[in-house]
């Protein structure tokens, strides 16, 4: 019985993206803004050479695949922006985009989630949701999403 308990533990774990921010399929681009706020996730910001706080982008591109998210200190903040599919600038900008799992060096996000290129503007916005995770990276655990004030 133990080793069964033990092997659904194992079997449990990190996800694929879809089990923290539901269905990023389409004209959908997600990032986390709090990256950097602490020593332990600053060297992903000092690594990309960007000022800290930065932000991580875990989906911007139609043709790359979503990063769960992984944060290895407190609560992160992830936005799942959905963009209009009738808007043909954006749609295209979507589709040749692959940034997906770098740090956003350019500052194409806002803080608020929306890619800021190609005709993506809050114009171009359908819906905007914030998922928050915390620690452990290896399992992220939902957590009471910070408020913008503790985090700037």
């Amino acid at each position: 019985m133990k080793l069964a308990i033990a092997l659904l533990g194992l079997a449990q774990g990190k996800g694929p993206c879809e089990d923290y921010f539901g269905d990023v399929s389409g004209a959908v681009t997600v990032i986390d803004p709090d990256v950097g706020l602490t020593d332990a996730s600053g060297p992903y910001c000092d690594g990309a050479g960007h000022a800290r706080p930065c932000t991580f982008i875990h989906y911007a591109g139609l043709g790359t695949e979503c990063i769960s998210p992984g944060p290895p200190d407190g609560c992160h903040r992830y936005i799942k922006t959905t963009y209009d599919k009738t808007n043909l600038k954006c749609m295209s900008a979507l589709k040749k985009l692959n940034i997906t799992g770098s740090v956003d060096v350019d500052d194409v996000f806002t803080t608020d989630g929306v890619y800021t290129q190609g005709g993506c503007s809050d114009a171009a916005v359908v819906s905007r949701e914030v998922h928050c995770y915390g620690p452990p990276a290896s399992e992220p655990q939902q957590c009471e999403c910070p408020s913008l004030e503790a985090v700037v």
